[in-house]
């Protein structure tokens, strides 16, 4: 499983190359919960879409979506370790 150091270890190193991650993650540390609040439901229509675009594939391409959902599954695993 992911850590939680891994994590800010990551977003640590982000913040230092990109100022787009460096300014809304200032602000969730500062204590603003709208940054928090956005990021998610950016990230939750991003799933929507995602789940979209599988049905959609999988109608037409089902060995296409299989092969994804493995490689999604062994990246998860990957990271695990």
């Amino acid at each position: 499983m992911i850590s939680a150091s891994s994590i800010f270890a990551v977003l640590a190193g982000l913040s230092v190359f990109s100022e787009e991650v460096r300014g809304p993650l200032t602000r969730i540390l500062g204590g603003d919960a709208a940054d928090v609040s956005a990021m998610a439901l950016r990230t939750q229509d991003f799933w929507h879409a995602l789940t979209r675009a599988a049905t959609d594939y999988a109608a037409a391409n089902r060995p296409l979506v299989g092969f994804g959902v493995v490689a999604v599954v062994l990246a998860i695993l990957m990271f695990r370790t």
